[in-house]
């Protein structure tokens, strides 16, 4: 008995020690990313919201009295606080910040401010509240805003015609989520149906009738895609090709919470879903939370895997530029901590060079302007 004991006792030694020296000898994967963590503004948590394509991040970040003010992070200037701030913010290349304050009565006002300048209120469509969600190169601003009768629509706002009603017919809410440099609009409205507004027409097209719609993007190529929710509790991807109906992408678990596209089409965004042992959940962040970058390419990253973590944090996608830059969010489990995280990609450990600012459309991940890349992962 003894015998055939150490046989076995050996053998699972052997096999150990085999797996180990398998493991070891495996080549590892090169980093596709620098690592760089965002500093706060001296409180507890760092929100980004988005970046440039000349590496400029905005987002939110407490103070140390505990005030949430916006801020805008380089390279060159470091941590910078522009004032308090209630909601979403974005920059565009010119270094234009669109965001949402407390006006003097206490109410929520979409405003836009130039490089170093003073806040501009954008107005409401004749209610009390306005929410900047995107802008574009040439300034333009899109969000939602409520109307005099406390309806929530899409607005557009720019500085020749002003803030613009651009909810489609029938409906009494929508929501404009993002804008392209051509000024093409995404619109979110009942039901969660998708549309894109056309500026030459005046019109919108491309509507979707998927329900539970949620989240999405359009790049300055006309590229567009959003989210839908299954029944099933997980999400499929849609895509559109400019002027060309929806067509479904690829389904990945659980829900996706925010979605960006950049002109080398590449995709963000992170997908959550309720955590699979619910008595963990004092101890472990309720939810699972995955993010990834779709690649036309690579594929699927997971960019979870590329950033240090402790038990219990999530890595929430927020935004990417036509460099392949991305910010995060990493959160503590009790939701208490929050940090800004930079990923610069490494042009050697790709394939193709990443495409910088001024580059053509597609370049540097080999793709062409007609093919709609990652259509075909």
């Amino acid at each position: 008995m003894r015998t055939r004991t150490r046989i076995i006792a050996v053998i699972l030694l052997a096999a150990t020690a085999c797996t180990l020296w398998t493991y070891l000898l495996q080549p590892k994967s090169k980093a596709l990313y620098r690592v760089v963590i965002l500093p706060s503004l001296g409180g507890g948590w760092t929100w980004p919201d988005a970046i440039n394509d000349r590496g400029q991040v905005v987002g939110s970040s407490t103070t140390a009295d505990g005030a949430r003010h916006l801020f805008l992070w380089d390279r060159e200037g470091g941590m910078r606080d522009l004032g308090p701030v209630d909601g979403p913010a974005g920059i565009n290349n010119e270094g234009q910040i669109a965001g949402t304050m407390r006006d003097p009565n206490g109410e929520r006002r979409a405003f836009l401010c130039a490089p170093g300048g003073a806040r501009r209120l954008l107005g409401t469509l004749g209610g009390t509240t306005s929410i900047a969600m995107a802008l574009n190169n040439r300034g333009q601003v899109v969000g939602e805003s409520w109307t005099a009768g406390e309806l929530n629509h899409a607005f557009l706002w720019d500085e020749a015609q002003g803030m613009r009603d651009l909810s489609p017919p029938g409906t009494e809410r929508s929501d404009a989520y993002a804008i392209n440099d051509r000024g093409q609009v995404m619109i979110f409205s009942p039901g969660l149906r998708v549309s894109v507004w056309e500026p030459k027409e005046g019109a919108h097209a491309r509507e979707s009738k998927a329900a539970g719609a949620a989240f999405g993007d359009i790049n300055n190529e006309g590229h567009a895609i959003f989210a839908v929710r299954l029944p099933s509790g997980n999400s499929r991807l849609m895509t559109s090709a400019p002027r060309s109906d929806w067509k479904p992408l690829r389904e990945f678990e659980g829900s996706i919470t925010d979605m960006k596209l950049n002109d080398a089409n590449q995709v963000l965004f992170s997908a959550a879903r309720p955590s699979r042992f619910p008595f963990l959940n004092r101890l472990f962040a309720p939810r699972w939370t995955r993010s990834y970058l779709l690649d036309p390419n690579r594929g699927a990253v997971l960019l979870d895997r590329l950033v240090a973590r402790r038990s219990g944090e999530s890595l929430i996608a927020r935004d990417l530029n036509n460099a392949g830059d991305i910010v995060c969010a990493l959160i503590s489990g009790d939701n208490d901590r929050r940090y800004g995280v930079l990923l610069e990609p490494i042009p050697p450990r790709w394939r193709k060079r990443t495409p910088r600012q001024g580059t053509r459309v597609g370049e540097g991940h080999g793709m062409r302007r007609e093919r709609y890349g990652f259509l075909s992962l």
